[in-house]
């Protein structure tokens, strides 16, 4: 990728111009189904993201596998096809022992290789919190939502 295009990604981010890079992510020549991953679960492009996961799966890198399991619970609760609650919970550990993992391979002195990896223990604890709030609107479950969450 040449430096223009690393420039336009970087200030795109931080503009939260998500669907731009969503769309830069699927562009011919320049495919890149990371960025769209990174990019569909902000916009909501569910399909999108659907797809990119697919290709992801096939060859990652293991230092990633902690987000492609964060990335299908968001599936998992927000896919209007693909709601499976059920398996948000073994998701949420599977993310959650990978990224652990993955910071145990890091020096012991924080530092910005560890940023990612707090970013995502944030987000695993959303994608929780959100998986209990989701089961709790179900219609069999509306009024007994467990106040302890």
């Amino acid at each position: 990728m040449n430096r223009h295009n690393q420039l336009m990604k970087c200030c795109s981010k931080e503009l939260g111009q998500w669907d731009l890079l969503m769309e830069f992510g699927k562009t011919k020549g320049h495919a890149n189904p990371f960025l769209v991953l990174e990019s569909a679960w902000r916009v909501p492009e569910w399909q999108s993201m659907k797809e990119a996961l697919a290709q992801v799966e096939v060859n990652f890198p293991e230092s990633i596998a902690y987000k492609l399991n964060l990335y299908r619970g968001y599936i998992a609760i927000c896919h209007p096809d693909e709601q499976h609650l059920n398996m948000v919970d073994k998701l949420v550990e599977h993310s959650t022992t990978q990224a652990i993992r993955q910071w145990r391979r890091l020096p012991p002195v924080i530092s910005q290789q560890h940023i990612p990896l707090l970013q995502a223990a944030q987000q695993i604890m959303e994608l929780q919190e959100a998986a209990q709030i989701h089961t709790g609107l179900q219609p069999p479950n509306v009024g007994t939502i467990d106040q302890s969450a």
